[in-house]
């Protein structure tokens, strides 16, 4: 009976959340926070060694557990490695008589998790990638039986896949995965240079009076600071001188809307005089009129 284990660096942005063992000394689960931005679950298994009907019908029966062991089936980001001890591809030996007893199993387990086998050699053998090798008495064998199958949509998160080769301290090789994130930035902020800027004359024009002004004796890495500063320097100026002219036209907007209504005001009070006149001098002709019939009689 073999045994299997999953180590957490105490050191690293690995959040521990949940174990299950699935199946003793041969599969179990954990579920971690990874850099507080993602859960991953991760699958350690040892399935059974041999080729006898018994051995593969207990090897197949445990892929199936845990091809359909719900917290597996519901899982997005899934990692599953380990030694599988047996091929899904004639490819994975270079043994012409390896068996492929446990391949609809296994292409099962792929298919229905969605999973990514890290390497697929397609019709070429690449001996690279064997990870297990079996000396006889007139014949050497090698096979890929130590295997980390990844959720295709964590396939975009590979940062790269490698083989450490065990040497006198193991029959197995080890294998190596590394992941990234979008989180992993250097802890200084990056500064880009906006290109956007080449396009502008005024740019250009202010960029190349003051470099030959200004950089004639720095090296090329003070060069580069100095672009930087400049650049961040006439965006922030001319972002200003933005604002104003914006702030500027706003005021002349307002100044002739309110001058328009200020003329509109004036108008109606001009035309509201000038009835009054028009009033007033109707009433004064028609008193006079009165005054003259009066005197008449």
């Amino acid at each position: 009976m073999g045994g299997i284990l999953i180590a957490i660096n105490p050191n690293s942005d690995i959040k521990f959340l949940e174990h299950i063992e699935i199946d003793k000394g041969r599969a179990q689960l954990i579920k971690v926070k990874w850099k507080n931005v993602m859960t991953l679950t991760i699958v350690n298994i040892y399935l059974h060694c041999g080729e006898t009907q018994s051995i593969i019908l207990e090897r197949n029966k445990l892929i199936k557990k845990i091809r359909n062991h719900p917290k597996i089936r519901k899982e997005k980001n899934l990692i599953i490695g380990g030694d599988w001890n047996c091929i899904r591809h004639a490819s994975d030996s270079n043994n012409p008589l390896r068996p492929l007893k446990s391949k609809d199993a296994l292409d099962d387990l792929e298919d229905s998790l969605k999973l990514h086998d890290h390497v697929y050699y397609g019709e070429q053998e690449n001996t690279n990638n064997f990870t297990r090798t079996s000396k006889g008495l007139t014949s050497t064998y090698m096979a890929r039986i130590d295997r980390i199958l990844i959720s295709i949509s964590l396939t975009t998160h590979i940062s790269y896949i490698s083989r450490e080769e065990a040497g006198l301290e193991s029959d197995h090789d080890g294998l190596i995965i590394e992941l990234n994130n979008k989180t992993d930035y250097p802890k200084k902020a990056q500064w880009y240079f906006n290109n956007e800027l080449l396009s502008n004359p005024n740019f250009i024009h202010d960029f190349t009076t003051a470099w030959k002004k200004d950089t004639a004796t720095l090296s090329w890495g003070a060069c580069k600071a100095w672009i930087r500063k400049f650049s961040i320097d006439w965006i922030a100026e001319n972002k200003n001188k933005s604002m104003t002219i914006a702030e500027n036209k706003k005021k002349l907007q307002f100044m002739k809307l309110k001058a328009s209504k200020d003329t509109s005001r004036n108008d109606r009070r001009d035309n509201t005089i000038q009835i009054l006149k028009e009033k007033i001098n109707t009433l004064q002709l028609q008193n006079k009129k009165r005054n003259m019939k009066t005197t008449h009689i």
